[in-house]
């Protein structure tokens, strides 16, 4: 089980009285229990969306550097965007009362080390309550130097740029590997949808192929959308990204879906965002529009697709994943007929 938080909260609500307190990352459970006078922040557009507009910061990447004399950072699982928080606060928030409450399965017994490997502070272990542990130091009074984060790997001639946390950070995975062989044999144009894009990889090598026209991105997490921008950028690719939850902000429709989906939520394991992808996808596809995705083999994808598209087929495969492509989810055309291929893949 994840951590307690409402009792995390309850254990923390008298050391977090007064103006001036910067909320990042609220889990979802705490969305009706946040202080009132709060500032809040989250990267996550899925959380940031339902946070009250009047207290809520703009989203992205950018904090607030005026103003917050403490900050409640609920961490992340990611060491790496641990320290990528840390060092922004340092910046945005010197001499700021931090206060780090981490899921003990997720890391959270572990997090003094990290933050005076960052900060070079050591914080004291508060609390350990709700299955989590509460941590506190002050941050530095001289502000810290931006440190640099970003991450660029070399794909198909292309640079893909990514921050710590995004999906593929650590190098192109065998999974969009897999799909970007298999879409490399069919003809992908018109409008592009890139749904859950990471660091803009799929769509930025599939725009470099086909030249579509026009191209979408869309991300709930903002290191993710900043991240595809750049990508875009760097390899002077048209196209639009977008923070999402889930289709809350895709408008129109499109020729082509194309997706790597995440199968985990909040750090388990969740059918919940592809199988709803999945459900809206006939809603954002024009008549004989097709779904292009990647999914580890043990996945029972096929059974999900068939209950929305008339036509469903594996075009490749390898020992931990499969490429689907599916069709008809609007009184659609048929699949033109293929052989699905083996090809080598790594898995995750």
């Amino acid at each position: 089980m994840s951590a307690n938080w409402p009792r995390v909260l309850d254990g923390l609500e008298h050391h977090l009285a007064g103006d001036g307190l910067l909320i990042l990352d609220p889990p979802a459970s705490l969305l009706g229990r946040l202080p009132a006078s709060a500032r809040l922040f989250s990267l996550d557009y899925s959380i940031w969306s339902r946070l009250p507009p009047a207290r809520r910061e703009p989203f992205g990447t950018d904090l607030p550097e005026a103003g917050t004399d403490t900050v409640l950072l609920f961490a992340p699982r990611s060491k790496d965007r641990l320290a990528w928080w840390l060092n922004r606060l340092a910046v945005t928030s010197p001499g700021a009362s931090l206060w780090l409450a981490g899921a003990n399965r997720e890391g959270g017994r572990g997090i003094g080390g990290q933050v005076e490997s960052v900060l070079d502070v050591p914080p004291r272990l508060v609390d350990r309550l709700g299955r989590a542990s509460l941590w506190q130091c002050r941050l530095p009074v001289t502000a810290s130097a931006h440190r640099d984060f970003w991450q660029v790997e070399q794909y198909a001639r292309l640079a893909i740029h990514s921050l710590p946390g995004v999906f593929g950070h650590r190098g192109v995975d065998a999974g969009s590997a897999l799909l970007l062989e298999a879409a490399a044999e069919l003809t992908i144009a018109g409008r592009v949808l890139d749904f859950g894009c990471g660091a803009g990889l799929l769509g930025a090598v599939i725009a470099s192929r086909g030249r579509p026209d026009a191209l979408v991105l869309i991300d709930s997490d903002a290191l993710a959308v900043a991240s595809a921008r750049r990508t875009l950028q760097a390899n002077a690719v048209a196209g639009e990204v977008l923070p999402s939850d889930g289709w809350s902000q895709v408008s129109g429709r499109f020729d082509w879906i194309i997706s790597n989906p995440p199968f985990h939520r909040h750090g388990q394991p969740s059918l919940d965002t592809v199988s709803a992808m999945i459900a809206g996808a006939g809603d954002h596809l024009h008549s004989g529009g097709r779904l292009l995705l990647v999914a580890n083999r043990h996945l029972p994808l096929e059974r999900v697709l068939a209950e929305h598209a008339s036509a469903v087929e594996e075009t490749a495969a390898s020992k931990h994943f499969k490429v689907l492509l599916a069709a008809g989810f609007a009184g659609g055309a048929s699949l033109p007929s293929s052989r699905p291929r083996t090809a080598s893949g790594g898995g995750r």
